[in-house]
């Protein structure tokens, strides 16, 4: 695998006590596709949404306070946007995202790369 050549294009997200949360995001580039993998602990498929518009992903969506009274807590809260900006050489209409355990995995094939082809002129 190697880097990918498209990053976040914006990366916020906020709550009410200015903290703000943004999910760890790892993105991978294989020979067939890109996969856009999203922390997100604790969430359900129904925090989020999902959407492409105009070569742009964009993932947002929210995590949720807990209704719990906390001796100790380090994890963040809140809403997040991220939107990235698609390379030209994937196959929009064919993107799938899957959550499990935590995880958002995001697969954005690439789209077949035509072969130049020689034509000989009789």
């Amino acid at each position: 695998m190697k880097l990918i050549r498209f990053l976040p294009m914006f990366d916020f997200g906020n709550s009410e006590d200015g903290n703000g949360y943004s999910p760890d995001m790892d993105i991978l580039e294989t020979d067939k596709e890109f996969v856009i993998e999203a922390e997100i602990p604790g969430a359900s498929k129904e925090d989020f949404k999902l959407n492409v518009e105009d070569d742009v992903l964009t993932l947002e969506g929210e995590k949720k306070k807990e209704k719990q009274r906390f001796i100790f807590k380090e994890s963040k809260e809140g809403r997040f946007k991220k939107r990235f900006s698609l390379p030209t050489d994937v196959d929009q209409d064919k993107i799938r995202a899957q959550f499990e355990n935590g995880v958002l995995r995001i697969t954005i094939p690439k789209a077949k790369v035509l072969i130049p082809k020689e034509i000989n002129v009789n």
